[in-house]
């Protein structure tokens, strides 16, 4: 997966201005999928949790718990992060944690 395949052509003008993001939203759940879809390329053990931030406008977070802590998310996967919020406005962010932080919320 290419960023242009998912945003193709040249940026808007101006970014649009930050709307109140939810995971209802079938754009968010579509941009949540492709940015699972990048780490998991990178990370095929990866572990996903994603939430509504307490206030709408603070956006929506994708945590990827990742077993290397010194594991850095795929370029693409900021670029996208980067891309949706300046061109739909939505706020998606990603949250790297380790594997094992995933394990001892569970308990």
């Amino acid at each position: 997966m290419k960023l242009e395949d998912v945003f193709p052509g040249p940026p808007p003008p101006e970014p649009h201005a930050i709307v109140p993001t939810h995971l209802s939203d079938p754009r968010v759940q579509e941009h949540v999928a492709n940015l699972r879809t990048i780490i998991r390329r990178a990370f095929p053990e990866v572990q996903f949790s994603v939430y509504e931030a307490s206030e709408p406008a603070l956006g929506v977070w994708l945590d990827a718990y990742i077993a290397d802590n010194d594991a850095e998310l795929p370029k693409l996967a900021r670029d996208y992060e980067l891309e949706v919020l300046l061109r739909e406005g939505l706020s998606l962010f990603i949250g790297t944690l380790p594997l094992r932080s995933l394990a001892s919320e569970a308990a």
